[in-house]
């Protein structure tokens, strides 16, 4: 399969996303949606209303445990090379590379969409962008600088 680690180049360094951020996330949301059900359960006063809160706290439980296990399983992991920045989201769309011969210089910034954030690394000299959720800023950069890219302290780039 592509992205094995037997398909990658011996100068490859593969980051994961933090634990911590993927483990807070989800075990927050678990948490949250267990008790909405237990005590939405307990106080239904009727049959229709334990059935709705099972169906609706029950689903989003179901769904939110799922998602956990789909990060944990098929985990997203960025490849860093010598010659380029590759984004590998198993089973998800394809993320654009970054070239070292299209430049060395990468920033960070951090996209906003509400009260969510996502971690992007963008290359200054093509724009080209890669969105990084639940990975660690400084494990990012510390790859990046062990493989010889030049990383910015702090990016250039506005907000988007």
């Amino acid at each position: 399969m592509a992205g094995d680690s037997h398909d990658r180049p011996a100068d490859v360094l593969v980051v994961g996303g933090s634990l911590g951020q993927r483990e807070g996330l989800f075990g927050f949301l678990t948490v949250a949606f267990a008790l909405a059900l237990f005590r939405g359960l307990a106080g239904a006063q009727t049959s229709g209303g334990r059935i709705a809160v099972g169906v609706f706290a029950g689903g989003l439980l179901v769904l939110v445990v799922g998602l956990w296990l789909s990060c944990v399983l098929r985990p997203t992991v960025l490849e860093v090379s010598s010659e380029r920045i590759h984004l590998v989201n198993r089973g998800k769309r394809r993320s654009p590379d970054l070239a070292k011969s299209q430049g060395s210089e990468v920033g960070f910034y951090t996209r906003r969409s509400g009260r969510y954030s996502t971690l992007v690394l963008r290359q200054s000299s093509t724009r080209t962008s890669v969105s990084l959720p639940l990975f660690s800023r400084a494990s990012v950069a510390k790859a990046c600088r062990a493989r010889g890219w030049d990383v910015l302290e702090r990016s250039r780039h506005r907000r988007h």
